[in-house]
């Protein structure tokens, strides 16, 4: 899904309350965080935990959870 070179680990997913994953292929994500993406110069955020819950606080608060 990620097509990844390096490390895997530390990556944070979040999807969005209408998201199900019954496919045959995992669901597209909302937002993504990762903690190696500086490092082997990957196209998605830098992982900074404060920016991640307030991303969790925003996708909750936006369906009233």
């Amino acid at each position: 899904m990620l097509s990844l070179a390096g490390p895997c680990a530390s990556i944070f997913i979040l999807y969005g309350l209408q998201v199900h994953g019954d496919g045959a292929t995992p669901p597209r994500s909302d937002y993504l965080e990762d903690a190696h993406a500086s490092a082997f110069n990957r196209p998605y955020p830098q992982l900074d935990a404060r920016r991640l819950a307030d991303k969790v606080r925003e996708m909750l608060g936006a369906k009233g959870e």
